[in-house]
């Protein structure tokens, strides 16, 4: 099972539970920054630490805190390690890139072992990250991870306060006017507290921030922080927002100094973050208690005096590194403390994506016990993905299509998890992909619909002539089916109707209802013999493929396009609704 995560945590996490502790000098240095010793002795800096989504070019550790698996693309590089005895040490036990030749079957998605890690580089970057993973780790080698306790990492702001005109990048060319805080894409801005400046950044929640009082770090989260009298706070875009969530843990101290921010994590960060985190979560629970509100206040009093046992001991402690594990421990306490006192809702939602892997009745039920114990209460069950069902269907038999996910034949995955969650009171929502008909490494080629009818697939604009299916290149890897061609729109129909009138589901979650990635111009979509004859019947002959971003007929060539997924999506509404107008779309 795999699962997509809903939301960011309220309160910043303490930071890695790695290295385990082992003797150190009195009054180390801390190192230069996060970073990962291949055996040969290359150094490779880290850049994001359990980040949602990794950026272009940059070298994440994926830990057991973030999820079962990395939840990457093919398109990366990725080494599962395991903790050894040694401190610092780890062995490597697979690796695989993109790039590797011949191609090896897992750059990405990798489970996250529960004694290790796992490195994970994105495509993107210059120099490309991902050639530290081919060319100087191997399986069974023995690499260090560095400066993961300790260290002193440097920035340069973009902009301090920024303005429309003093921060060019971060305003929006179509408009002119600033991007939402005035920061741009892969921007780190400063917001001092001013007479001039507003009360909050007013960014959005597509990055990261922290806030820092006295040279400290006090919060951290999402986007709009409220700037702090006499303090700042730092905000981060794509891998700048990365290199803030990695660094900048709870706690840390920070300096402002000639356009450079450097932020410092020592013996002490630790002990201070543990004790913003045990205060908040003594508030969070006082407050519980005064509103009387039903929360699990047993077990949120356990973690606190957990919490606060072991920052006792952190404070008794004369060797640096084990008192700072010890804090960590103690402000990761804390953060559980502070989640058992917030109200979980009776008619909230609280739901997961859910790819599901499991191949027998008995896996699926241990799946659904473990999400059952965290209370969500919605599961959205990808039911169609990558051109396969998982449950078998009469639909696709019927036009020629495999009719099941190949590791999936003999039983009906998707009655037993809808059956399995509605036995514990949750709803069941099929996930289907609409247009997105597979992958190349996913699939060995572009799926079992394009496979079975090749002249359903969407074309993009440079693989016009081509023969046969061709992937997205900005998606790299997509094939796509044509939504403008009946064929392929009756299928999916079809199949959408099996789902509805076969199966008790409490809805049916669309995705992928749209065409390709067609940014540049050179990479727009679907310019298949359909398409281009349909739209030329339609606008006095022409030919969309002849048509340039200047010719007045582009914008029709674009609403043309956009009529042919607004009126699949609304056929599926009808569909829906005279097929089962219970179930919700």
């Amino acid at each position: 099972m795999r699962t997509r995560r809903w939301g960011t945590a309220l309160l910043g996490a303490a930071a890695l539970t790695f290295p385990t502790a082992g003797p150190v000098h009195a009054a180390q240095e801390p190192a230069s920054g996060p970073g990962v010793i291949a055996a040969d002795g290359v150094r490779q800096e880290i850049t994001a630490i359990d980040p949602p989504s990794r950026a272009a070019g940059v070298l994440a550790l994926y830990t057991p805190a973030f999820q079962p698996t990395t939840g990457t693309n093919a398109f990366g590089a990725e080494a599962v390690l395991r903790r050894t005895a040694e401190r610092d040490v780890y062995e490597v036990l697979d690796v695989c890139t993109a790039l590797t030749s011949p191609a090896c079957p897992n750059p990405g998605d990798n489970a996250i072992p529960a004694d290790g890690a796992v490195l994970s580089a994105s495509p993107g970057g210059s120099p490309d990250v991902r050639l530290f993973l081919r060319d100087h780790v191997r399986k069974g080698d023995r690499i260090r991870l560095d400066g993961m306790l300790f260290r002193s990492v440097s920035a340069t702001l973009d902009a301090m306060n920024p303005t429309a005109a003093g921060n060019p990048g971060g305003v929006d060319p179509a408009t002119g006017a600033c991007f939402p805080g005035c920061r741009g894409a892969e921007q780190l801005l400063a917001y001092i507290s001013s007479p001039t400046q507003g009360e909050r950044t007013g960014t959005n929640a597509n990055g990261f921030e922290v806030t820092v009082v006295d040279g400290r770090v006090t919060a951290r989260g999402g986007g709009d922080s409220l700037i702090p009298p006499g303090g700042f706070v730092l905000s981060g875009h794509g891998s700048k927002g990365e290199w803030l969530s990695a660094n900048a843990v709870l706690g840390a101290s920070v300096t402002l100094d000639a356009g450079r921010v450097t932020v410092s994590v020592d013996a002490g960060t630790y002990a201070r973050g543990a004790e913003q985190q045990i205060a908040a979560a003594e508030a969070g629970l006082a407050e519980a208690e005064g509103s009387c509100l039903p929360v699990d206040a047993e077990a949120a009093g356990r973690h606190l005096a957990e919490a606060r046992d072991l920052l006792g001991r952190a404070g008794a402690e004369p060797d640096e590194r084990a008192a700072a594990e010890l804090a960590q421990r103690a402000g990761q306490a804390a953060v559980r403390a502070w989640y058992r006192t917030r109200e979980s809702r009776p008619a909230e939602g609280r739901g997961l994506w859910v790819r599901p892997t499991e191949t027998t009745a008995e896996q699926i039920e241990k799946s659904l016990d473990r999400i059952q114990s965290t209370g969500v209460n919605l599961i959205f069950l990808e039911t169609l993905w990558q051109g396969y069902t998982i449950f078998p269907s009469e639909v696709a038999a019927k036009w020629g299509v495999e009719a099941q996910r190949p590791n999936m034949k003999g039983f009906d995955p998707l009655q037993v998890w809808i059956d399995g969650a509605h036995r514990r009171g949750i709803e069941l929502h099929a996930w289907v992909h609409t247009f997105y008909a597979g992958h190349q490494s996913a699939n060995g080629g572009p799926g079992p619909i394009l496979t079975a009818h090749p002249e359903w697939a969407a074309v993009e604009r440079e693989d016009v002539g081509k023969a046969g299916p061709q992937p997205s290149s900005q998606e790299a890897g997509y094939y796509f089916l044509d939504p403008a061609m009946p064929e392929p729109r009756q299928y999916v129909k079809e199949v959408f109707r099996e789902i509805l009138t076969r199966y008790r589901t409490d809805g049916l979650h669309l995705d992928y209802i749209r065409y390709p990635v067609s940014v540049p111009y050179q990479a727009s979509f679907s310019y298949s013999d359909h398409s281009r004859a349909a739209f030329a019947r339609e606008h006095d002959g022409a030919d969309p493929y002849t048509l340039t971003m200047d010719d007045p007929r582009w914008t029709q060539w674009n609403a043309w396009r956009e009529r042919q997924v607004t009126s699949f999506v609304s056929e599926v509404r009808a569909l829906q609704r005279e097929a089962a107008p219970e179930t919700r779309l």
